[in-house]
């Protein structure tokens, strides 16, 4: 079945279709009306990413919370630009991870 993210109404959740058939990754759609918040639970969390304008202000806000520097690092060329389809990309990356080691944290910054 399609599972997206569903961003409207000022919220942002999971959501899927009833009765949608399998589908793959280039698929998927958003169904703002068919989310469940009474069965929607996060199980486990592994690694996000997100886009901030300052790399050294995330590095220093998060670790502020209690994550974990692990280090920094560039990804660019042909191969990050076939994964994303962003031709030319050039991106600084830092990664910090929970101090249970359980999640990773990545700021990225285009």
């Amino acid at each position: 079945m399609c599972i997206g993210i569903a961003a409207s109404g000022g919220g942002v959740g999971l959501s899927e279709a009833p009765g949608t058939a399998p589908c793959q990754a280039t698929q998927l759609q958003w169904h703002p009306f068919y989310v469940d918040t009474d069965q929607m639970t996060l199980k486990r969390m592994d690694n996000v990413g997100m886009v901030v304008e300052d790399l050294e202000g995330a590095i220093e806000f998060f670790r502020e919370l209690g994550l974990n520097f692990e280090g920094r690092g560039t990804i660019d060329g042909k191969w990050a630009g076939r994964v994303n389809g962003l031709v030319d990309q050039h991106v600084e990356i830092a990664m910090m991870r929970t101090p249970d080691g359980t999640a990773g944290l990545n700021s990225l910054v285009f």
